[in-house]
C-alpha cells in the first residue's frame, strides 16, 4: 500500500518534478537522486545495509558464542566420561585390593579363618564391578583365580599377581586423570589418585602384616615389601591430606569416632601412628597366632575402610563439580541459542520496519520536492521584483543581511524625461486610463533600455530616470549608452498614439547631463537605491529647460559625445543655472547646452527593440498578477493607447 501511495504521489506530481533540477544526495562516493526510481532503490539498499551490518555482526557473534558453548559442552562431557572411567577404574582397583587381601589371608590361614567374608562372594563382587565398567582391561583374572590352591599356592605369588594387575590399573587411572582437562578439579582428582595409591600400599602391607602374626616372623623380601608399602601408604595419604582439607578433616573424624581404631591409631603431628607398626618393624620372632592375625586384619581393615570413605567423599565432590560444569555448559549453550533465535526473529522485523520507514521518507521527499518547487517559484518572483527595484549587486548585499556602503562615482550620465502636458492629460482622463497610459509607455521604455548598459533609477508619475555608469562602472561609455537609448526612446514616443484621444500624440522632454554623484541604499523597511549630488539637479534642469521631442544635453555630455564623432549635435544656448548652485565666489553658474539631433549617418538611427512583446506586463505587476490567478490582464497588441 505504501509503495502504491508513493507511486501515485510520484505520478501526480511528475509534471512539476520534471521541471526541477534536484540536488543529488552524496553517500560516500555515490551520488543519487532520492526521488527517481534508481535513487529510491539505492536509498532503500543503503537503509537496509546500515542495520544489516550490525545484525550480521550480532548473528556472527552469537554463532561464535554458541560454537564456543558447544565446544565447552563437549569438553565438559569428555571430562565427565574421563572422570567416570577413572571412578570405575578406582572401584575395580578397590575390589581387586579387597580380593587380594581376602585371597592372601585365605591362603595364609589355609582356609581356616572365619572372620572374613566368603571368598566366592569376593569374586562375585569383583565380577559385578567388571561387568559395569565401560572399558574392561584384559588382565585374565578368571584364569588366575582357577589356578589358586590354598594348600599349594604361595602367598607371595598371589600378592605379586594382584600387585601387577593393580599397578596397571593405577597407571590407567593416572592416564585417565591426566587426559581429563579439568583445571577446576585437579586438586580433587589428584587427591583421589593419591587415596587409591595409599589404599593399594596399605593393602599390600596388610597381607604381609597378617603373614607376620600368622607365622611369627617375615623373611627378608616380605619384610622389605611390608616396610616399603607402609611408608608409601603414609606418604600418599599425607599428600591427600595436604591437597584436600576436607578429606583430612573427614579422615580425622572417622578415626577418632571409631573407638576400636582410635585405640589402634593416633594422630602425631601430620601423621597417624600405627601402633602395630612397632611390633612388625622389629620383625622379632614370636609364636604365630590365628587370633592375633584376625584381630590385626579386623582393626587394620577398619582403618582402610575409613580411607575408603574419604575416597567416596572425593568421588562425590568430583561428580558434583562435573554436574555443575555440565549445568553451566548447558545454560551457556541454551542462552547462546536463545539469543541467536531472538536475533534471527528480530532481524526480519527490523528490515521490514526500515523498509517501511524508507518508503515513508520517499513519500515525504516527493511532497517536499513539490513544496520546494513552489517556494523556488515564489522566490524567483520575489527576486525578480527586488531586481526591478534595486541593482543586482545591491540586492545581493541586502539578501545577505549586509549593509550596503555608499559609493562615489567619478563620472556618470543621467537621463531624465517627462511627458509634456501630463497634468492636462490626467485631468481629461480617468485614473484607469492614466495608469494604462503610463504602463504601456514605460513597458516599451523598459523593453528598449534592456539592450543598453544603463540602470533604471525610478519612475515618479510621468518622470522617467535612467543612469549609466552606476552601480557598475563602465569608463567613458556611459554618455554613449544614454545617447543611443535617448534616440531610440524618442523614436518610440514619436510613434506612440493616445487611443482615448484620437489624433493626439504623446510628447516628451528629455534632459541628459554627465557628472559626479554619490549613490547608496536609503531606508531599512523599504530600502531604495538613491543618487545624491548636483548632477541630478542639473539633469532636472536640462529636462525642464528643454523642448518637446528634443534631447537636451549639457556641456559635459557634449564633450564626451563629440569625441566619438558619431552624433549630430547642435548648439542651443548658454543657460544660467538656478541660484541654488552658486559657486563659492558668489557668481552664478552658466552652462552651454546642446541638442542631440541624431547620428551623423541617418541610417544608424536606433529602432525600437523587439526583444520583448509589447503586451508583456512589467515584472512588478506580473508578480501581483501571478499571485491572484483570477485577475486577468488586458492584452495590448500595439503601441497605441
Amino acid at each position: 500500500m505504501e509503495e502504491e501511495e508513493m507511486d501515485d504521489l510520484s505520478g501526480a506530481s511528475g509534471s512539476s518534478l520534471e521541471e526541477i533540477t534536484l540536488v543529488s544526495v552524496r553517500v560516500g562516493w555515490l551520488y543519487f537522486n532520492p526521488v527517481s526510481t534508481r535513487g529510491r532503490i539505492l536509498h532503500l539498499v543503503q537503509m537496509l545495509v546500515l542495520p544489516f551490518i550490525p545484525i550480521v555482526a550480532l548473528i556472527t557473534q552469537n554463532c561464535i558464542a554458541m560454537s564456543s558453548a558447544v565446544r565447552n559442552q563437549g569438553t565438559v562431557t569428555h571430562v565427565a566420561l574421563q572422570v567416570q572411567d577413572a571412578v570405575q577404574v578406582g572401584e575395580l582397583l578397590r575390589a581387586l585390593q579387597l580380593e587380594r587381601t581376602e585371597v592372601g589371608y585365605y591362603i595364609l590361614s589355609n582356609a581356616s579363618s572365619t572372620l572374613r567374608m566368603n571368598i566366592t562372594n569376593v569374586f562375585d563382587r569383583t565380577n559385578f564391578i567388571i561387568e559395569s565398567m565401560r572399558q574392561w582391561p584384559k588382565i585374565r583374572l578368571q584364569d588366575f583365580r582357577d589356578s589358586i590352591n590354598p594348600l599349594e599356592t604361595q602367598v607371595t605369588k598371589v600378592v605379586s599377581w594382584y600387585n601387577n594387575a593393580n599397578r596397571l590399573l593405577l597407571k590407567a587411572l593416572s592416564n585417565t586423570i591426566n587426559q581429563a582437562d579439568a583445571s577446576s578439579l585437579w586438586r580433587t582428582l589428584i587427591s583421589y589418585k593419591n587415596v587409591m595409591k595409599s589404599e593399594e600400599q596399605f593393602g599390600i602391607s596388610l597381607v604381609y602384616g597378617a603373614a607376620y602374626f600368622l607365622k611369627g616372623t617375615l623373611d627378608q623380601p616380605s619384610y622389605l615389601t611390608w616396610v616399603e608399602g607402609t611408608s608409601q601408604a603414609w606418604h600418599w595419604l599425607n599428600q591427600t591430606r595436604a591437597l584436600s582439607e576436607r578429606a583430612s578433616r573427614l579422615l580425622y573424624e572417622k578415626i577418632m569416632r571409631n573407638k576400636a581404631t582410635a585405640v589402634t591409631y593416633r594422630f602425631v603431628g601430620t601423621d597417624i601412628d600405627f601402633i602395630y607398626r612397632s611390633e612388625i618393624i622389629g620383625n622379632d620372632q614370636r609364636v604365630g597366632s590365628l587370633q592375633m592375625a584376625d584381630k590385626y586384619m579386623q582393626e587394620t581393615a577398619g582403618f582402610i575402610d575409613s580411607i575408603r570413605e574419604v575416597e567416596a567423599l572425593l568421588v562425590a565432590d568430583i561428580r558434583i563439580a562435573i554436574e555443575d560444569q555440565m549445568t553451566l555448559a548447558d545454560s551457556q549453550y541454551n542462552m547462546a541459542l536463545a539469543v541467536l533465535v531472538l536475533v534471527l526473529i528480530i532481524s526480519p522485523i527490523i528490515i521490514l520496519l526500515v523498509r517501511r520507514a524508507t518508503n515513508l521518507i520517499h513519500v515525504y521527499a516527493i511532497d517536499l520536492i513539490a513544496k520546494s518547487t513552489e517556494v523556488k517559484k515564489e522566490k524567483r518572483k520575489s527576486d525578480n521584483l527586488v531586481y526591478q527595484l534595486l541593482p543586482r549587486s545591491v540586492a545581493h548585499y541586502l539578501k545577505q543581511s549586509k549593509q550596503v556602503p555608499a559609493e562615489y562615482f567619478e563620472s556618470v550620465t543621467i537621463y531624465l524625461s517627462d511627458i509634456v502636458g501630463f497634468t492636462r492629460i490626467s485631468s481629461e482622463s480617468s485614473p484607469l486610463q492614466v495608469v494604462m497610459l503610463l504602463n504601456t509607455l514605460y513597458k516599451q521604455f523598459d523593453s528598449c533600455i534592456e539592450k543598453y548598459d544603463v540602470y533604471k533609477m525610478e519612475t515618479i508619475g510621468d518622470a522617467y530616470m535612467v543612469v549609466s555608469g552606476l552601480p557598475n562602472r563602465n569608463g567613458e561609455r556611459h554618455a554613449v549608452e544614454i545617447a543611443e537609448m535617448s534616440l531610440q526612446l524618442l523614436d518610440v514616443v514619436s510613434r506612440f498614439e493616445l487611443l482615448h484621444k484620437k489624433g493626439e500624440r504623446l510628447q516628451v522632454r528629455i534632459g541628459v547631463h554627465s557628472g559626479t554623484c554619490v549613490a547608496g541604499v536609503v531606508g531599512t523597511k523599504m530600502p531604495r537605491y538613491c543618487m545624491f549630488g548636483k548632477t541630478i539637479t542639473s539633469a532636472h534642469f536640462m529636462e525642464s529647460s528643454g523642448k518637446p521631442m528634443k534631447i537636451h544635453i549639457s556641456e559635459t555630455t557634449y564633450k564626451i559625445l563629440a569625441q566619438t564623432g558619431r552624433y549630430n549635435i547642435e548648439f542651443h544656448k548658454r543657460l544660467q543655472v538656478i541660484s541654488k548652485y552658486r559657486v563659492q565666489n558668489g557668481q552664478e553658474v552658466q552652462m552651454d547646452t546642446y541638442w542631440l539631433m541624431g547620428h551623423v549617418n541617418s541610417t544608424e538611427q536606433a529602432t525600437p527593440s523587439a526583444s520583448k512583446r509589447e503586451d508583456e506586463m512589467p515584472a512588478f505587476l506580473q508578480y501581483f498578477a501571478d499571485s491572484e490567478p483570477t485577475r486577468t490582464q488586458r492584452p495590448t497588441t500595439t503601441n497605441k493607447f
